[in-house]
């Protein structure tokens, strides 16, 4: 994923008095080209990790004046047994490039392409 790409989701929760349980999310989403739909699938659920842990374990306290959370070590964060089952749904327009591009999905890139690829000007050897 990367700028320029939309995502619209949808969850199955159930409300038990205050309590809310997450059951699925389906996503779906336009990553333009998709260079690597396994790894776009694996970005969108870790999205909604970083969303949910917000939204259920968010926010800062301060005590004493000062921001009581150091780092990530002390903020909590969804944990696997916690997450609901994410169903992503990968709709390439073909539009823009936004998929990450690796190695190993360099190689299936048309030449000269991709925004993350592009030659620089004085470069001489072949362009991939």
């Amino acid at each position: 994923m990367g700028y320029g790409s939309y995502v619209a989701a949808a969850a199955e929760i159930s409300v038990d008095g205050d309590k809310i349980k997450l059951h699925r999310i389906v996503a779906a989403t336009d990553p333009g080209y998709a260079v690597n739909p396994a790894q776009i699938e694996r970005q969108v659920a870790g999205s909604f990790v970083y969303g949910l842990s917000a939204l259920f374990h968010g926010g800062i306290t301060i005590k004493d004046g000062r921001v009581e959370q150091h780092n990530f070590d002390d903020y909590p964060s969804m944990l696997i047994k916690d997450m609901p089952k994410v169903e992503t749904i990968v709709m390439p327009s073909g539009g823009f490039w936004a998929a990450s591009a690796n190695r190993r999905s360099a190689s299936r890139l048309p030449p000269c392409s991709t925004l993350f690829l592009r030659r620089p000007a004085n470069a001489s050897a072949p362009c991939r």
